[in-house]
């Protein structure tokens, strides 16, 4: 470079002298200067490139109003990247508190109250209940079902008054840099429990108030008799409430635009472009001192692709980097099984809280007057316990588990799911066929002909004509995903002399009021269902107070008519719970369902994403789901 830059130099002199009127003057020689060393030319310095990830979705949601009783999976994910967790994973994680509310720091205490007649207050069953006379409640200091009373009516009462005290973590503020009061969280709990928005408003209606005695704490005091060790549904995430007029009423805010465009946020990410064809978030300047720094992509854009084969080959090209739940991927075995055979692509499923049963018909409604089957009623086939823990034993929940979304779904072993179970091995519940061939004789079940092709039969059952064939009708909807799970149901209880017959109706037909719907009328053998999420732990499904008859209009949950005392008391007790109480009580209650078994459990429902594996482990950290072990 050197020779280049003098040839070119001298040729500049040389076209200097021989340009027209130039002169040559001889000069005295001067010292030749040091050839100058090669600098590199400057440049404008250029940003470096923003990671961006990409989530694929068939379709945005509406807005962000959390309040709406709309919740898509884009909409779920979205808040996931623009809210706080409220308690963190570890103390290096960020969250809204400063620490989690306890007993022992006092952030969770009774206080005993007394109360009169015409007061709402949580009865001893957990259910909400006007004060009066005949209402049984847990008086103060009685922690259990035992020590419950029926209130006289005159009789001077006091009832244990739960508070929890919820420290908001310092220094945090919104992305527009208005610091976070707990006066946002308030503003929140007040459009959950208006009662325009749509929903059962569970924790709300249990709630006494909801304030803010400080700028940093939000104070939680409860209806008289209600305790829980979920404290967690006891907070409401904060919204920013500057952003709205003080006397905006819930219709002019759940309708407000803001909930579409870019609008305050307090997680890692908050929203800067809302358009049809996607959304555009980007990092959160304002977040939280233990959450600034460090995140995988500087950007997240969600892009509308609505089919799902557009989508599928846009994440195996690279264009997407996340396919979100919205394609119920747990739902297309083919573009599944396609997805898990690409080795650039990692198949995440997240377990829900609704789960697929099979319920038991206990008590028919034919049964609320008198049980005669000698004049139609149908057999007691389930009054007997062990007939129930037999079945339990001869399903082959595993080969469903396997069968079904692709080997993705959960076997629950009680009515919770197996995370928050307390079961131990010896407590489950397991496919056994030759305990549930011995539960069967010891309940009077007989292989009268020894061929194992015909059902077995009544021998020596009171309340069952001798020669019942132990043979059952199975009601279930056209869905393929219940035929499929029927089929295995036919299947693996033959195989222990239970004779089963799906039935296939029509979900309306299926689901319709009492008395004449099959489920609700309390008319079937077995039935093949699912529950959505309960704000109760899902043992209450199966109380006897929630028993459709016609004296509560056919409205309730317990359709299988299961009616036990101990049951009802263990599944309280475990409800209403402190968090110091919830493992043994919630473990009495688990153990109990599976005694008494109004239903045999079976498997959640996923959501299934696909994500690119070079991407999993980041979108592993951002939703906490699934954890990183998950990922390669």
């Amino acid at each position: 470079m050197k020779r280049s830059l003098g040839i070119f130099l001298l040729l500049l002199v040389f076209l200097a002298a021989c340009a027209p009127g130039s002169s040559l003057t001889p000069t005295a020689p001067e010292e030749t200067a040091a050839a100058p060393e090669d600098v590199a030319p400057s440049s404008t310095p250029t940003e470096t490139p923003v990671n961006v990830l990409t989530i694929c979705t068939a379709a945005l949601p509406a807005g962000l109003f959390p309040y709406d009783g709309r919740n898509p999976a884009a909409k779920q994910n979205l808040l996931e990247l623009i809210q706080l967790n409220i308690a963190g994973e570890s103390p290096e994680s960020p969250a809204l508190l400063a620490a989690w509310p306890t007993e022992e720091t006092g952030g969770i205490a009774l206080q005993a109250v007394t109360v009169q007649a015409g007061e709402w207050v949580v009865d001893a069953n957990g259910d909400l209940a006007i004060l009066k006379q005949g209402v049984t409640v847990r008086p103060s200091g009685c922690r259990s079902s035992e020590c419950a009373l029926t209130w006289d009516g005159t009789q001077a009462l006091s009832m244990d008054q739960m508070r929890v005290t919820f420290q908001l973590q310092a220094g945090l503020s919104w992305s527009d840099g208005v610091p976070l009061t707990a006066a946002d969280s308030v503003f929140s709990f007040g459009l959950a429990s208006d009662p325009s928005a749509p929903g059962l408003q569970w924790a709300e209606s249990r709630t006494s108030s909801y304030s803010a005695p400080a700028g940093d704490e939000v104070l939680w005091v409860g209806r008289p008799g209600f305790t829980t060790a979920d404290v967690g549904k006891l907070f409401w995430q904060p919204l920013p409430a500057h952003l709205f007029a003080a006397e905006a009423d819930w219709y002019a805010i759940a309708n407000d635009p803001i909930w579409s465009a870019p609008m305050p946020a307090l997680g890692r990410y908050q929203v800067t472009d809302w358009r049809e064809e996607g959304i555009r978030l980007v990092e959160n300047g304002y977040a939280s001192p233990l959450e600034a720094g460090g995140l995988p992509y500087g950007e997240v854009e969600l892009q509308v692709i609505p089919e799902l084969a557009d989508a599928a080959a846009a994440l195996a090209v690279g264009t997407c980097d996340v396919l979100d739940a919205s394609y119920h991927l747990e739902r297309n075995t083919e573009t599944l099984n396609d997805l898990k055979a690409n080795a650039d692509l990692q198949v995440l499923a997240e377990q829900t809280s609704s789960w697929m049963q099979l319920v038991f018909g206990i008590q028919p409604a034919a049964y609320d007057e008198f049980y005669t089957p000698l004049y139609g009623d149908r057999p007691d086939f389930f009054g007997d316990a062990r007939t129930r823990q037999a079945l339990g034993a001869c399903l082959d929940r595993e080969a469903i588990q396997a069968a079904v979304y692709g080997g993705l779904a959960e076997l629950w072993p009680s009515f919770v799911s197996s995370p928050n179970s307390s079961l131990t091995a010896e407590q489950s519940l397991v496919y056994d066929p030759a305990l549930g061939a011995q539960l069967l004789e010891a309940a009077g079940w007989r292989d009268h002909d020894l061929d194992p092709a015909t059902p077995l039969q009544a021998w020596y059952i009171g309340n069952i004509p001798a020669g019942t064939a132990l043979s059952l009708d199975l009601v279930v909807d056209p869905s393929a995903l219940g035929q499929q799970v029927a089929a295995i149901i036919q299947r693996s209880l033959g195989e222990c002399g239970i004779e089963v017959t799906p039935v296939t109706l029509p979900v309306d037909q299926l689901y319709a009021p009492g008395p004449e719907g099959r489920l609700f009328g309390r008319q079937f053998d077995l039935a093949l269902i699912s529950w959505s999420p309960s704000p109760d732990l899902d043992c209450s499904l199966y109380e006897s107070g929630q028993m459709p008859t016609e004296e509560n209009g056919w409205i309730g949950t317990n359709i299988a008519g299961l009616a036990e005392a101990a049951y009802d008391a263990a599944c309280v007790d475990a409800n209403l719970a402190l968090p110091s109480e919830a493992a043994d009580a919630l473990n009495r209650a688990e153990v109990q369902y599976l005694s008494s078994l109004p239903a045999a459990p079976l498997f959640s429902a996923p959501k299934v994403a696909a994500v690119r594996q070079e991407a999993c482990a980041a979108v592993s950290a951002l939703w906490g789901w699934p954890d990183d072990q998950a990922c390669p």
